[in-house]
C-alpha cells in the first residue's frame, strides 16, 4: 500500500480545528433569525430550523479551517504557537496541531474543502425546500469567506475583519429567518443590525488582546490601543443606538428592547478596552465581555421577539 495513503483524522482533531466556541455566535444568530420570523406570526418549522442551524455551523467550521490553512506555516518545523486567552475561539489551537504533526497542512486543506463541499450540497438541498433566495445568501457568504481568508484580498489581514464579521452574521440572521419565512423581508434585516455590530466588536477586541502581547500583536493599520478602544466603543454604542432608535421609529417591536439586557456587559467591555490602552493585561477580559455581550444580546433579543406572538 502506498505510503501516501490518507491518515485517519480523529473527531477530536476535527472538533479543535472547527473552533467550537466560535460556533456559538452562529448558533445565536440562527436563533435570532428564527425568532424574528416567529415574532411575525410564522409557525416554527423545527426540521428547517435544525437543518439551517447545522448548515450554518458547518459552513462556519469549514471557513475556520480554511482560515487556519491560509495562516498555517508551510514549514511545519517552526515553533509551536503558545496558548492564548482566546482559545478555542482563534486559530492558535489549529496551528498548534499542525506544528505538532497531528495534522498536515495538506490534510487540513483537504478536510476544509471536503466539509465546505458537503455544506454546499446540504445548502442546495435546503434551498429546494426553503426557496432560491437561500442560494443567494449562500453565495454571498462564500464571497465574504473567500475575501476574508484567501488571496488576493485577504481582508482579515488588512484591517477588514470587522466589516466582514458584521456582514457575515447579518447574513446568518437573514438566512435563518428566510428558512422559516420562505421570502426576504425588511424586519429581519433591521433586527440583525445590532447583533451584527456587536459581533463585529469581537475581532476588534481580539486585536486589542493580541496587541497587548508585543511579540504577537497585530493591530489594524493606523490604529493604536486608543484607536482600538475608540472604534470598539463606537461599534457597541451604535448597536444599542440602532436598537433603541429602531423601536422609537417603529422598525422593531417594543419587545426587541430585551436586547438591552447585554448593555452592562458591553459597558464593562468598553471600560476595559480603554483601561487596556494603558494597562494591556486587561485586554483579554475586554474580549471576553465583548463576546458575552454579543451572545447575550442575540439571545435576549430573540426571547423578546418570541413574546410578540404570546402577548
Amino acid at each position: 500500500m502506498s505510503q501516501a495513503a490518507v491518515r485517519e483524522i480523529s473527531l477530536h482533531t476535527v472538533w479543535q480545528l472547527a473552533r467550537p466556541a466560535s460556533l456559538s455566535l452562529t448558533a445565536v444568530a440562527c436563533v435570532l433569525g428564527f425568532s424574528s420570523a416567529a415574532g411575525c406570526g410564522y409557525a416554527l418549522d423545527w426540521a428547517g430550523a435544525v437543518a439551517a442551524l447545522l448548515l450554518a455551523c458547518g459552513f462556519h467550521a469549514a471557513v475556520n479551517m480554511l482560515h487556519t490553512w491560509h495562516l498555517a506555516p508551510r514549514d511545519q518545523r517552526l515553533p509551536t504557537p503558545p496558548a492564548d486567552a482566546m482559545e478555542p475561539w482563534g486559530a492558535a489551537s489549529g496551528l498548534r496541531l499542525i506544528t505538532q504533526g497531528t495534522i498536515t497542512v495538506t490534510e487540513l486543506r483537504q478536510l476544509a474543502w471536503a466539509l465546505l463541499g458537503l455544506m454546499l450540497v446540504a445548502g442546495l438541498a435546503l434551498a429546494v425546500k426553503a426557496g432560491g433566495g437561500l442560494v443567494l445568501l449562500g453565495l454571498a457568504g462564500l464571497l465574504l469567506a473567500w475575501a476574508y481568508a484567501a488571496p488576493p484580498f485577504r481582508l482579515g489581514a488588512r484591517g477588514g475583519t470587522e466589516v466582514v464579521t458584521a456582514l457575515a452574521w447579518w447574513l446568518v440572521v437573514l438566512g435563518a429567518d428566510y428558512v422559516q419565512r420562505h421570502q426576504f423581508f425588511v424586519i429581519p434585516a433591521v433586527d440583525a443590525v445590532s447583533f451584527a455590530l456587536l459581533a463585529a466588536a469581537i475581532p476588534l477586541a481580539q486585536r486589542a488582546t493580541q496587541a497587548a502581547d508585543r511579540t504577537t500583536g497585530n493591530p489594524p493599520p493606523g490604529l493604536g490601543p486608543k484607536g482600538l478602544a475608540a472604534l470598539g466603543t463606537a461599534l457597541m454604542l451604535l448597536a444599542y443606538g440602532w436598537l433603541v432608535g429602531g423601536v422609537w421609529m417603529l422598525y422593531h417591536p417594543q419587545q426587541a428592547l430585551w436586547g438591552l439586557v447585554s448593555w452592562p456587559l458591553s459597558l464593562g467591555a468598553i471600560g476595559l478596552l480603554w483601561l487596556a490602552a494603558r494597562q494591556p493585561q486587561h485586554a483579554p477580559w475586554a474580549w471576553r465581555l465583548t463576546v458575552a455581550a454579543a451572545l447575550v444580546h442575540g439571545l435576549s433579543m430573540a426571547g423578546g421577539l418570541l413574546t410578540v406572538t404570546l402577548f
